[in-house]
């Protein structure tokens, strides 16, 4: 279980080898191994009286049943053209689909025993810590890059990602994801039962995370925490915690060194400033400056979507049933760069309306495996707010990308995500039975 939830960090290449092109092995190809054993060790009562505790997780369970099922769409399609490639690719990928949840599904099962889930908590800020030191390191120039040279010619000088993978996103992304993980630990009662060093920590990250998003270069991930920043002025109250933090937030870019500072310059005029053209937007303030701002910083993929939607239009039985899981190669031969277009395009109307039911249970009441025994301090408004601006600008960002996915460019961002869900409603849960006891009182 711990080597699986590192592993979500920790990407790079444990074995490389040959079977239908070039492929390598990833820490998580093997701890999953590991954790479907044991699924297949527990009874069947156990895991459906677990689920039962967990829309959340019930929901993700429907969900990766029809997605291999899609597999046999898939084989029938390569049958067909007597190519297996992409059979055997989505046969891993689903597999990866099922570690994700049945690692998510045990972590859930042992976060009802308080000692556990805080090491656990620990644990996570540790990983952070350590990944921040080594995408501060590599933009300082004072770590190497930990992947293979060609993937830099792909991404060119906005590319470091430490140990997640060659692919801007991923360290964006997993920033953001822990930037708010370190928020609901700095504002929830459990930091109080950790000790000072654990704190300091989680402030530290709190303070670099920001910085690593922006220094990811990715466009999706600093939207996407933007709109996150937006919805908590919008859904909190608690504008002097905000206004405290954005005030030593700014103190700590001041003392930040001058190359990060450039980096961060590089970064907006490369990403950002160098596709914006004001004077080709229209002067007035209708919806048509927003798509012609969307076309210029979506790098073609309103282009794309246009393209995708179109084909789907001609293929009203893939609009119905799909095409199976990774099997984009029937539209346009790429990715969509759209969450909810990949999904209408493999697992059809069905496989949307699953996705959809599980993101829904992302704002249903907390699932919790935890006793009701531990009494915490009352937070509970101020965290639920938190997670549902976060959870708003992930539902947003899925129309930009589809990191929360099992593509192989998206890695283990599927499973970080799920982890965090779970340790959130956890966090939340502490809150609320701590305010039912002071109510008695």
């Amino acid at each position: 279980m711990i080597l699986s939830i590192i592993s979500y960090w920790y990407n790079i290449e444990i074995l490389s080898y040959r079977f239908i092109g070039n492929q390598s092995l990833r820490l998580y190809d093997i701890t999953f191994l590991f954790i479907i054993y044991f699924f297949l060790k527990i009874s069947k009562k156990l895991f459906k009286s677990t689920l039962i505790n967990s829309h959340f997780l019930k929901r993700f369970y429907y969900f990766t049943q029809f997605a291999t099922f899609s597999l046999f769409i898939v084989f029938l399609n390569n049958l067909i053209k007597n190519d297996f490639f992409y059979f055997f690719q989505s046969f891993y990928y689903v597999f990866h689909l099922w570690g994700f949840f049945l690692t998510a599904f045990f972590f859930f099962f042992i976060s009802n025993e308080l000692k556990t889930f805080n090491m656990f908590i620990k644990l996570i800020i540790i990983i952070i810590f350590i990944e921040n030191l080594i995408l501060m390191g590599q933009n300082l120039g004072v770590v190497r890059s930990l992947w293979p040279e060609k993937w830099q010619n792909i991404y060119g000088d906005t590319y470091l990602s430490g140990t997640f993978g060659p692919n801007r996103i991923v360290p964006g992304m997993a920033s953001f994801f822990s930037f708010v993980f370190s928020i609901f630990i700095n504002y929830s009662s459990i930091k109080k039962m950790m000790s000072l060093k654990f704190n300091i920590l989680n402030f530290i990250n709190l303070l670099t995370l920001p910085i690593i998003i922006i220094l990811s270069s990715s466009k999706t991930s600093i939207i996407t925490t933007l709109i996150f920043i937006i919805f908590i002025f919008i859904f909190i109250n608690k504008v002097h915690y905000l206004f405290l933090y954005t005030i030593i937030f700014l103190i700590f870019l001041t003392i930040l060194p001058s190359k990060i500072k450039e980096r961060i310059e590089f970064v907006y005029e490369d990403r950002f400033e160098k596709y914006y053209d004001k004077n080709n937007l229209p002067q007035d303030n209708s919806s048509n400056a927003l798509i012609d701002i969307y076309k210029a910083q979506g790098t073609g993929r309103y282009e794309i979507a246009l393209k995708y939607i179109s084909e789907l239009k001609k293929n009203p039985l893939i609009l119905l049933i799909g095409s199976g899981i990774n099997n984009r190669a029937l539209l346009i031969g790429d990715s969509s760069h759209n969450m909810y277009l990949s999904l209408l395009g493999e697992l059809g109307i069905i496989g949307f309306i699953l996705y959809l039911l599980w993101l829904k249970t992302l704002f249903e009441k907390n699932d919790t495996t935890l006793s009701s025994n531990y009494y915490l301090n009352k937070n509970e408004y101020f965290l639920k707010n938190i997670k549902t601006s976060f959870c708003i600008s992930i539902i947003i960002s899925l129309f930009f990308g589809e990191h929360l996915y099992i593509y192989r460019t998206s890695y283990g961002l599927l499973g970080m995500f799920l982890i965090f869900i779970i340790i959130f409603n956890q966090l939340i849960f502490y809150e609320r039975t701590n305010s039912h006891c002071n109510s008695l009182l």
